[in-house]
């Protein structure tokens, strides 16, 4: 009996190793080797990841300059892609998604996006064809997911002001007139702006308002018959903020999503209309012709349970704790109270090594001890 040829798309399992090399160039060619790493490997890979990074405080000046410097654009040219790769590190790190959406990230992402719809309509204006920049296309892709990224936290989901969210997403998904005429959607984006919908859905399910749900997504046939044309197992980039590149993961990651969240969000409206539009038979189709690869094929069969009203999976449709994890952030010197990150604790002007939150801190403080110990501290960071 000839031996059993292992499928086209059957994907081996890849050892994760012990050790996750620190250097970037490293964790790249590392990366590099795995084009097929599936949803459990690449979880193992960011929780070794994160123990690396876990000892660093919120970083609340960079990013706030960081965010001022995006902000203060008015242009999307003004806009510098490692900017966004930086904020975009910020929102997407599990210990700082908190820090980051206090200290203003989502707002700079919606300037980000405002931005774009601005550029498209200047390029549709002046009928300008010419082909857009990577780093164009890159500063755009990175904004939507770096919406969706922040929406993963579970406190974030509480807090998050969604409207302003849902209304720069829609308009990418369906690629309104300036969109689509003078800067358009490629696959990868689009499927980022669905799962930024779908995370925005299930913090609106987390803040009690299904009104706005039902209003601009479950009663509006143009966008769930887009979102039912891209349930298509393709091939797009998964942003990696630690060495600034892109890895290869299923669509169906984030169209299945959509599906999960819309149909627990608003479980008898939100399935019928899926199932109304198309989305079961196209799920269905799907999972014939998949294999296990990118491990979508488990996302795809809890969709296909949820839209036949059947209880779903919690491990799977509810990947939210894993992302809500107690934020690292600086403490004052004197009274231990956690920096907040609108407000950065202020360095001490002469040795720079400690921080306070108010000036009566940092008076009580040099009178306790730091009056002592200034000059020492002064003197070890000179001869370093």
């Amino acid at each position: 009996m000839p031996p059993k040829r292992r499928g086209a798309h059957e994907q081996k399992p890849f050892p994760i190793p012990d050790k996750i090399p620190n250097d970037p160039a490293a964790l790249l060619e590392l990366l590099r080797q795995i084009p097929n790493m599936n949803v459990q490997d690449m979880m193992e890979m960011e929780r070794k990841m994160d123990t690396l990074n876990s000892c660093s405080p919120f970083p609340s000046k960079r990013a706030k300059k960081l965010i001022t410097r995006i902000q203060a654009a008015r242009h999307l040219n003004e806009i510098q892609e490692n900017d966004i790769w930086s904020l975009f590190g910020l929102t997407s790190e599990d210990f700082y998604m908190e820090s980051a959406m206090e200290v203003g990230a989502p707002g700079a992402f919606l300037h980000v996006l405002t931005l774009c719809t601005d550029f498209a309509q200047e390029r549709m204006d002046a009928n300008v064809k010419t082909a857009l920049s990577e780093s164009i296309i890159n500063i755009r892709k990175l904004s939507v997911f770096g919406l969706a990224e922040g929406l993963l936290n579970q406190n974030n989901k509480r807090n998050a002001d969604l409207d302003p969210i849902r209304e720069a997403i829609i308009p990418i998904i369906l690629q309104d007139t300036p969109i689509r005429e003078g800067f358009p959607v490629d696959i990868t984006t689009i499927n980022f702006a669905i799962k930024a919908l779908a995370e925005t859905i299930t913090a609106y399910g987390t803040q009690h308002r299904i009104d706005p749900v039902n209003f601009y997504v479950v009663h509006n046939p143009e966008l769930l018959m887009v979102i039912r044309t891209y349930i298509r197992n393709e091939l797009i980039g998964c942003p990696l903020a630690s060495v600034h590149s892109f890895m290869q993961v299923s669509s169906l990651l984030c169209t299945t999503r959509f599906v999960m969240g819309l149909g627990m969000t608003t479980p008898h409206t939100g399935i019928y209309h899926m199932r109304e539009h198309g989305f079961l038979d196209a799920l269905e189709s799907v999972a014939k012709h998949m294999t296990n690869q990118y491990d979508s094929l488990t996302m795809v069969r809890e969709s296909i349970k949820i839209l036949n009203f059947l209880p779903p999976d919690q491990s799977v449709t509810a990947p939210v704790c894993p992302h809500t994890k107690t934020q690292v952030r600086r403490l004052c010197d004197y009274c231990a109270a956690p920096e907040k990150p609108s407000d950065p604790l202020k360095v001490c002007a002469s040795c720079k090594q400690r921080r306070y939150c108010n000036r009566d801190c940092q008076i009580a403080h040099w009178k306790a001890i730091h009056g002592a110990e200034c000059k020492q501290l002064q003197a070890q960071k000179s001869s370093q």
